[in-house]
């Protein structure tokens, strides 16, 4: 592991953001990065969503299974499993993906039907599950 990944690792235990991951960034086959960036673009969409009043074309669910993005598809691999089942962290890693996507369907639903202060309190859910996911997979690293 180099050591722009270590340094993101203590930043991100430390309390820090930990936006800044280094592209390297790999674990045992998952690009971290892209695994965050992708989360992270669903954050930017329900965001942009709010402000402009728009969620009916947003699917809840294309958002709502936690098995087809970059980290759904990894946490769900037979290797991966295999490899971190035993580890309290992945546990806790993929208990906490779940609810993100589960949490990211309800934002989609609060739009659609006009309700943007509960998709506010969601997206501030949504946005706790993305910090926890960060924070798992850097303690995984």
């Amino acid at each position: 592991m180099g050591i722009a990944i270590l340094d993101w690792v203590r930043r991100v235990l430390s309390g820090q953001s930990g936006d800044d991951i280094p592209e390297e960034a790999e674990l045992a086959g998952l690009s971290i990065g892209g695994a965050l960036q992708a989360h992270n673009a669903w954050v930017q969409r329900f965001e942009t969503a709010l402000k402009e009043g728009s969620g009916a074309q947003l699917d809840p669910e294309q958002v709502s299974p936690d098995n087809r993005c970059i980290l759904g598809k990894w946490l769900y691999d037979p290797n991966t499993r295999e490899r971190f089942e035993t580890i309290p962290e992945f546990k806790a890693l993929r208990d906490t993906h779940t609810a993100f996507h589960r949490e990211a369907s309800l934002v989609i639903v609060a739009l659609r039907q006009g309700n943007n202060r509960e998709a506010q309190l969601m997206l501030d859910k949504v946005k706790g599950k993305s910090r926890q996911i960060r924070v798992s997979l850097a303690r995984l690293c």
